[in-house]
């Protein structure tokens, strides 16, 4: 069923990918620094973007998970190394023992 629901999402999302280009055939022109300049479709134009900001925005997600990573990891090691820790903190979601 799950794949049949992602099938029919697929389908239904290359369909809109297609007609917005065949919506938008212009031809534009995007000027970079140093002179440098590229001329194409509307619609390339368009989708570079969406995927240029998708991009960007799971590298920033990637970058907080590794650092949320690396402080879990100097806590746990942490706990470990402390003087005199006789109980253990159990981990973030394990079951708590009964008294």
């Amino acid at each position: 069923m799950k794949k049949f629901l992602y099938m029919l999402l697929s389908i239904a999302l290359l369909l809109v990918v297609i007609t917005f280009t065949i919506q938008n055939p212009d031809e534009v022109e995007i000027q970079y620094y140093f002179g440098f300049s590229w001329q194409g479709p509307l619609s390339i134009v368009i989708v570079m973007s969406l995927v240029i900001g998708i991009l960007v925005g799971v590298m920033g997600g990637f970058a907080k998970n590794l650092q949320l990573r690396m402080k879990y990891s100097r806590l746990i090691k942490g706990q470990h190394r402390a003087p005199g820790n006789k109980t253990a903190v159990p981990a973030a979601g394990a079951p708590k023992s009964l008294p």
